[in-house]
């Protein structure tokens, strides 16, 4: 006699790998996931296969990159005050004079 082998619904495969439900839509999605499509609506999966699966995370693991990190603050605005205003306007002159001189 052929035996069956258990099928698991995607809440019992999420308790298992301590996945959210969400992520293994994901991966079924991405097909980085086995899963049997009994019809369009209803997923199953074999206990074999997600072990499997989990075997295979678990060896070569490998370093992912770091991300890369944005600055959240936003630039600062360049403002010149009188002051410097004044002085590069000095500065402008000058030159103008030796320039023409």
């Amino acid at each position: 006699m052929i035996q069956a082998e258990k099928l698991i619904d995607i809440n019992a495969v999420s308790e298992l790998v301590n996945l959210p439900v969400k992520t293994l839509y994901q991966y079924v999605q991405q097909k980085r996931l086995p899963v049997l499509k009994i019809s369009s609506r209803c997923l199953r999966f074999r206990l074999s296969d997600i072990m499997l699966w989990l075997e295979s995370k678990s060896q070569g693991v490998q370093e992912a990159p770091m991300p890369v990190r944005r600055s959240t603050r936003r630039p600062r605005k360049t403002t010149i005050n009188s002051r410097s205003k004044n002085h590069i306007d000095a500065l402008v002159e000058s030159v103008r004079k030796e320039v023409l001189s």
